[in-house]
């Protein structure tokens, strides 16, 4: 018989698999599917933890989708808060490299009008 000709029996040369060796390829696929789900709600629900609690709903369920967009709206204020935080303390330090460089003249100015004073009296002793 023709395997080309429509209606011809199509054999195969694959040794037939064991309905023991397919149940347990299936109850394999089905576990790994079970875990691949429970990490992925376990890494929901670690998600929805970390969230302050004015971004999570009170008395209703969360769903997973609500919960991403929480997320990165609590990043997006974090990254927000981050760069105003390193902008205060660039001008601060700033502010305290000006401080220092007033305290240095004025100790310098210190310096120099106590030896003209010590001096004064020293000239003035005699």
């Amino acid at each position: 018989m023709d395997p080309m000709v429509p209606g011809t029996p199509v054999v195969s040369n694959e040794p037939k698999k064991s309905p023991d060796t397919t149940d347990r390829k299936k109850a394999t696929h089905l576990r790994c599917e079970r875990q691949r789900r429970e990490a992925i709600n376990n890494g929901y629900q670690e998600l929805k933890e970390l969230l302050p609690a004015s971004l999570t709903s009170l008395g209703c369920k969360t769903t997973n989708a609500a919960i991403l967009f929480r997320a990165a709206d609590y990043l997006t204020q974090l990254k927000e808060d981050l760069d105003s935080s390193e902008e205060t303390i660039s001008q601060l330090h700033a502010q305290v490299c000006i401080t220092m460089s007033i305290m240095s003249i004025l100790l310098s100015f210190t310096q120099i009008e106590t030896a003209r004073i010590v001096s004064f009296f020293v000239s003035h002793k005699q």
